[in-house]
């Protein structure tokens, strides 16, 4: 695989999971049902991502500015970049695995029905969207590895100016005369002439002598 290629696919990655990290951040991950005292029905109540793991919201936005400097930055500021978005990576799927837990889950339950009424029971049902935050802390992890290890030959968002053996534009002038042209003007600056007049001139003779 050339190194563009492996700079496109790292790309991916890191978009891919920091958009996971955070589309998941957003919906909801536990659904809670608090039995309030009769006649009052059942309180109910929704928790999301962004509320059980703060944490992965701003790690997921941070995903996103890697993506930038991982693209932009060359050597070791890339190999440095990296290092951060494999630790996003493993920091979100920490706090997402972490906030799912039935301790965590439960105080955060316990918070939200309290104004209803302490001691009251509550039952809870997991929804499946933890799942991408995981994923999407994977995918800034293998990102992050791929640009540590592979990332010192990656081209530069400045490497398309600076490539040796760029063509020359066509059209362009060529500013260099032949050797034969050169010798003759120091010769006739040896004579005290004026190259540009006798250039002229003879080229004016030339062109008469043809027609």
């Amino acid at each position: 695989m050339s190194a563009r290629r492996e700079l496109a696919a790292a790309a991916v990655l890191c978009a891919a999971g920091a958009g996971l990290i955070l589309l998941a951040a957003g919906r909801p991950w536990v659904h809670a049902v608090a039995d309030l005292p009769q006649p009052l029905p059942p309180a109910r109540y929704v928790l999301t991502g962004r509320e059980l793991a703060p944490q992965t919201t701003g790690l997921g936005l941070a995903g996103l500015a890697g993506l930038a400097g991982m693209v932009a930055a060359r050597g070791a500021v890339r190999a440095v970049v990296g290092l951060l978005l494999a630790l996003m990576g493993v920091g979100v799927a920490v706090f997402s695995a972490a906030a799912v837990r039935a301790d965590h889950v439960a105080g955060a339950v316990a918070g939200r029905a309290s104004a209803a009424g302490e001691g009251l029971p509550v039952t809870t049902a997991m929804t499946p969207w933890w799942v991408p935050s995981v994923v999407g802390g994977v995918l800034l992890f293998a990102a992050g590895v791929l640009a540590v290890v592979r990332g010192g030959g990656w081209p530069g968002m400045s490497g398309r100016y600076d490539r040796p053996g760029t063509p020359r534009a066509p059209g362009r002038p060529q500013t260099s005369e032949p050797p034969e042209e050169a010798s003759a003007m120091w010769d006739s600056l040896d004579r005290g002439a004026d190259p540009t007049v006798d250039t002229d001139v003879g080229r004016g003779s030339d062109s008469g002598k043809e027609n």
